[in-house]
């Protein structure tokens, strides 16, 4: 549709001044984003992948659990949700880090793209876990902090808005030492231009 095509559509759905349905369009204009879809011979783009670290209580050490987008992956991650729950009364944190952990998680393509079949393989994104006396995330990578009863799962709906390049990861971790903890994690891939 033409821009001409959508201010006359507008000034007669609106039955306003030409000038107001301009001051709207250009208050519209800037957040209108179009995205295009790419598939290819590894199948169809987006993939859609989940991922999951089930963690058991280590005395004096924090359950994390991390989402990297490897460098070199050829992908960006949208962190679309992400399930955290830990074993007693405490603060779940998520927040942006770059240092993988050393023990892999499950992760899974998920069968979600317009209801074909998912690509085939793995996701280009890995998850993995560790506990640890510390975070590692720093205090400006903070993403989310809130206060969570013992074993009760807390759904962080993201919707896309953390984007993960390739070489940058983000953790979910529990800030009371000694607790079963667990994070499902659900993404997206888009081929990176």
């Amino acid at each position: 549709m033409r821009m001409a095509d959508l201010r006359r559509l507008l000034a007669g759905a609106l039955d306003s001044e030409q000038w107001e349905v301009e001051g709207l369009l250009s208050r519209l204009t800037p957040v209108l984003v179009v995205q295009t879809l790419e598939s290819g011979e590894e199948g169809s783009w987006p993939r859609h992948a989940m991922g999951q670290s089930d963690l058991a209580a280590v005395p004096a050490e924090l359950g994390i659990s991390h989402l990297q987008n490897p460098t070199g992956s050829g992908v960006v991650v949208e962190v679309s949700d992400v399930w955290i729950n830990g074993g007693a009364n405490g603060d779940l944190l998520l927040g942006f880090s770059e240092a993988q952990l050393p023990t892999a998680s499950p992760v899974s393509l998920l069968n979600r793209y317009l209801g074909s079949v998912a690509a085939p393989g793995l996701p280009s994104a890995i998850v993995t876990q560790d506990t640890a006396a510390a975070t590692g995330i720093a205090a400006g990578d903070v993403l989310y902090m809130q206060t969570a009863l013992a074993n009760t799962v807390q759904h962080l709906e993201l919707g896309g808005r953390v984007v993960l390049q390739p070489g940058t990861g983000i953790r979910a971790c529990f800030n009371i030492s000694n607790q079963n903890f667990r994070a499902s994690w659900i993404w997206r891939e888009l081929r990176a231009k």
